[in-house]
């Protein structure tokens, strides 16, 4: 039997001797289930206890740093990767990350320079994410990749594309998110449940019924992510039917409005703008929701509270042409397209709750109803997404493109 790997932990007068334990801590037993999760990914994906010694070590980090995970367990990660002068930034990172005040955004890039076994240099995106245990100080994950515009540094550092690349690339993004997205949740109902429990006789009839909102407030959140993941896979695949009824367009928009405003608790104004004169349209209401629902959301959430929001219908047969704005900080230009893309969050936003799955479901649904979504930067301020789908009978052939805006 190997000899468990020696822990150097900052003031340690004897460099290689750990404290003697019998058990294993709760952080180091999350760190085992994370090495079993993150064996299979692309990426080089480490985790970190609060002093920055390295509890797991993937696959793909022996790839890209050429350590083997025997020699790298139970080392400092700023003595092992990172060169000597670039450690006091590279230290700064982590501690900001474990800052319970004024913690970075969750999924920030950092980049950073990461030194090889053979001493070789490497250039590096790190991405850190923060595990909450029963330790009084919490784990780190740090997931580290080649900028997307470089070349590997070295022959040999990353492994070949193969077909399942690019899935088992979105499972590690949403394997990142999904764990960030529910842990919120699941502390609320968690924490409330054990309050009603020994404190329900004692407590007040209101307090109850503002403990049981937040239970059902924290599950319906659960709900909504489980809801996203499902239709992304669903909206994903071969084309569904379309199941098109009778629709009065109108009275739909507005249902879909007060909808979203009682879930935003009337956070933003919506201002409605229907054209005069549409006609009865024929679409599916399901697809519609779908289409509708997550850029509206967003305008809302991502816009200063009290500002308008515009949602504007009109016909250009047989297009019904739907156009959502906001006043907001808007897009950058370069992320214009990658927001469609399934677990993408823009990094202005990467503190605000959210998978990024909203807008990928969105265009995916206007696609199965003969459709088309796009996003426009406005020139001054905000962001408008124009939206057309065929829902009005015409001779004209719906597969007309999105007009130049």
């Amino acid at each position: 039997m190997s000899a468990a790997p020696k822990r150097v932990r900052p003031g340690s007068t004897k460099p290689g001797r750990a404290p003697t334990r019998n058990t294993s801590s709760p952080g180091e037993s999350l760190a085992t289930r994370l090495d079993g999760i993150t064996s299979s990914a692309t990426e080089a994906i480490l985790t970190l206890d609060a002093d920055g010694i390295i509890l797991g070590w993937n696959p793909a980090a022996t790839r890209l740093f050429g350590h083997s995970r025997p020699s790298a367990l139970g080392k400092p990660i700023t003595e092992l990767l990172v060169p000597e002068h670039d450690r006091t930034r590279f230290t700064s990172i982590l501690r900001k990350s474990l800052d319970r005040v004024s913690p970075a955004p969750p999924g920030r890039v950092s980049r950073i320079t990461a030194e090889g076994s053979t001493g070789s240099r490497l250039d590096l995106e790190m991405v850190l994410t923060r595990f909450e245990t029963k330790d009084p100080t919490p784990l780190l994950t740090a997931q580290f990749r080649l900028p997307s515009n470089s070349a590997p540094a070295a022959p040999g550092h990353r492994e070949p594309v193969h077909p399942e690349h690019d899935f088992i690339q979105l499972k590690s993004r949403f394997l990142c998110l999904v764990s960030h997205e529910f842990r919120t949740p699941l502390a609320i109902i968690l924490s409330t449940s054990e309050i009603l429990e020994a404190y329900f006789e004692r407590l007040p009839e209101a307090k109850r019924q503002a403990h049981l909102r937040t239970l059902v407030r924290a599950t319906k959140r659960i709900g909504t992510l489980l809801d996203q993941v499902g239709l992304i896979q669903k909206t994903s695949e071969s084309k569904a039917a379309v199941n098109r009824s009778r629709m009065d367009l109108g009275r739909f928009c507005r249902s879909l409005v007060e909808e979203v405003l009682t879930e935003t608790e009337h956070r933003n104004p919506v201002d409605l703008e229907l054209s005069a004169g549409l006609p009865e349209a024929t679409g599916d209401p399901v697809l519609l929701r779908q289409i509708l629902k997550p850029p509206l959301t967003n305008a809302i959430v991502f816009s200063a509270a009290d500002s308008p929001i515009g949602l504007r219908v009109r016909q250009e047969d047989p297009f019904a042409v739907f156009e959502i704005s906001d006043s907001g900080s808007g897009i950058p230009e370069e992320h214009l397209e990658q927001v469609f893309e399934p677990f993408f969050r823009s990094p202005d936003v990467e503190t605000l709750p959210g998978l990024g799955l909203g807008l990928a479901i969105a265009r995916n649904s206007a696609h199965q109803h003969d459709g088309e979504m796009r996003i426009v930067k406005n020139q001054d301020r905000g962001t408008r997404v124009v939206i057309r789908i065929p829902l009005f009978p015409s001779g004209e052939s719906p597969g007309q493109s999105l007009k130049e805006l």
